[in-house]
């Protein structure tokens, strides 16, 4: 799929290059190039993806159904791949930090630490909680992890429903290298994704309830969708929203990524023919 799509609202004063993931239904990666009024969008894969990287002259990608992380060239080839026998349990966020790729594994509640080349598992950093983790990055050397509730302490531990409203959710800090949690950074929130620091300070997706936050202030509020992926520059922020999957009821279901104008205080929205973004970043 390749396409062009033509702005309204939003006009790049300097060329800028992101690259999308899109996870379970429809999934894939997204190369996008903006300029002037102008998106020129590729997809470069049909796979399920969440993490994704770009470090020199390769991509690396989570592919959750496939268990596996693979390396690619700038023309999304396939370099190599690590795919141990039984697969990586339940792939999420992945972060690059001094010369090493560091990716959530959900599922084993756990962070692999990778070498790049030949690409594979060095180390791991065991998580203690037992909440759904599922994005972490590094700032002045600590590494921060995004977690739902922890269902240990929650009443309604046999049933996850009621999770989902559960403002239980955290940021905790690691100090990386003696992998040992410092101790939470935020709480009270609802689905936490997406963390990432501008500026210093912290900026995610509280996707529970349909905002971005910078710290602890809501900075932009939606009315339906689910927001997912994140990323900010001088200029810009662009915010994935995903189609829900539990609030069917929602007028506004659909699947793409808002374009806010810091300068103008102008949006658009641009639709995606996938049903869940997981990651936004830019690539130049």
């Amino acid at each position: 799929m390749q396409c062009k799509v033509s702005l309204k609202e939003i006009s790049f004063p300097h060329p800028l290059k992101l690259i999308i993931s899109c996870c379970n239904a429809n999934g894939g990666i997204y190369l996008l190039s903006c300029y002037d009024q102008q998106i020129d969008m590729i997809k470069v894969s049909n796979k399920d993806t969440r993490g994704i990287e770009r470090v020199g002259d390769h991509f690396y990608a989570a592919h959750q159904q496939l268990g596996s992380i693979a390396k690619y060239n700038l023309h999304f080839e396939l370099v190599e791949q690590y795919a141990p026998s039984g697969g990586l349990k339940d792939l999420h966020g992945m972060t690059y930090y001094k010369d090493h790729l560091y990716i959530m594994e959900t599922g084993a509640r756990l962070i692999g630490k990778y070498e790049l080349s030949p690409l594979k598992k060095i180390d791991e950093i065991p998580l203690h909680r037992k909440n759904h983790s599922n994005d972490l990055i590094f700032h002045n050397d600590l590494l921060y992890v995004s977690s739902f509730a922890d269902i240990r302490n929650h009443p309604h531990t046999t049933n996850k429903a009621p999770l989902l409203n559960s403002n239980q959710g955290v940021v905790t800090n690691y100090l990386s290298e003696k992998q040992e949690e410092l101790g939470i950074y935020l709480f009270g929130l609802v689905q936490p994704h997406s963390i990432m620091f501008y500026k210093d300070e912290m900026y995610f997706c509280n996707s529970g309830t349909m905002e971005v936050r910078r710290e602890e202030e809501t900075i932009i509020k939606f009315k339906a969708g689910y927001m997912r992926g994140l990323a900010i520059d001088d200029e810009f922020v662009f915010i994935g929203e995903s189609i829900s999957r539990n609030k069917s009821d929602l007028t506004v279901n659909q699947c793409g990524f808002h374009i806010y104008d810091k300068r103008t205080n102008k949006a658009e929205f641009i639709k995606l023919p996938s049903t869940e973004v997981y990651s936004i970043k830019f690539i130049s």
